[in-house]
């Protein structure tokens, strides 16, 4: 029950931010910021 209980806070915390910032909800957000994140790390050479 604990565990459903976050899961529905968690959820109304996004509606609610997303509502605040009148921003739209974009369902890939976390692969392309994942993307863009790794796309920047610069390529070491192997010592």
């Amino acid at each position: 029950m604990k565990a459903l209980i976050a899961v529905q806070r968690k959820m109304l915390e996004l509606i609610f931010v997303i509502d605040k910032n009148q921003n739209p909800y974009e369902n890939d957000y976390h692969q392309k910021r994942v993307h863009h994140t790794n796309a920047e790390v610069p390529l070491q050479a192997n010592l």
